[in-house]
């Protein structure tokens, strides 16, 4: 998945060059006086001390991080409060029997938007799923991923409604799923995937370096000049890079 591409080979990196990946850890805030970022306080009221901070915290997330009056009189930190979320919904489908040759596929005319087979695009080992009858039953289930985009009217919707949407499109899409049966479902609705892409956001964007002197921000919602994607994610994390080495 995704952290076997980044996560997992970038903590090997940073502790094959001395640094150390504590991801169980919570910071709860960042320690500014005078205008200075001078490290960040931790759950249980331990504190970090550090001459350089780079946070790619989530938008959401990070404003809360900022003490409230660097937050209140700072334009730069405020504009952000002004981003909007776009929630996305995950619909997770499996089913006894191939449904579809398709790797990926764009939807038309239809709630969903998005279809990803993950069992060919993982080549998934077979599983195994509790059958009707009580006994454990090896069978190679076909696994789809169905993505509903800037959910906005769908996100408050119950999720035996959108897994009877998602079923009734993808029946009159697919012909082999109206024979295949459905043995497990999975609806993630993440409220705070992406902020909202809406008109005058790049004003709202912040670039890496920041007025709190040590302080950098990363993350898809900085001004990468992309939407919030993986690329975005990337570049930014190239461009805080840069310009902490340049000011340190």
């Amino acid at each position: 998945g995704l952290s076997d591409c980044y996560t997992s080979a970038a903590a090997e990196f940073i502790t094959a060059h001395g640094g150390r990946v504590e991801p169980g850890r919570n910071v709860t805030g960042l320690l500014v006086t005078g205008g200075v970022c001078e490290g960040v306080t931790m759950a249980g009221s331990e504190t970090i001390r550090a001459q350089t901070v780079l946070s790619a915290a989530p938008w959401n997330k990070f404003t809360s991080l900022l003490p409230c009056d660097v937050l209140r009189n700072e334009t730069f930190f405020t504009k952000i409060l002004s981003l909007r979320p776009a929630p996305i919904i995950s619909i997770n489908l499996w089913f006894d029997r191939p449904v579809t040759d398709l790797e990926f596929a764009g939807l038309r005319g239809t709630t969903i938007q998005w279809l990803f087979n993950k069992s060919r695009i993982l080549d998934e080992p077979a599983r195994e799923y509790q059958a009707t009858g009580g006994r454990n039953s090896e069978s190679r289930l076909s696994y789809i991923s169905l993505v509903l985009s800037g959910a906005h009217e769908h996100i408050g919707r119950p999720k035996e409604e959108l897994l009877a949407m998602a079923m009734g499109e993808l029946q009159g899409l697919l012909p082999a799923a109206r024979q295949a049966k459905l043995v497990h479902s999975l609806i993630v609705k993440e409220r705070f995937a992406t902020f909202s892409p809406c008109v005058g956001v790049e004003d709202l964007r912040p670039p890496a370096a920041t007025p709190v002197r040590g302080l950098y921000l990363a993350g898809d919602w900085t001004a990468t000049g992309l939407p919030a994607t993986i690329e975005g994610a990337v570049k930014s994390g190239y461009t805080a890079a840069r310009e902490l080495l340049q000011t340190t």
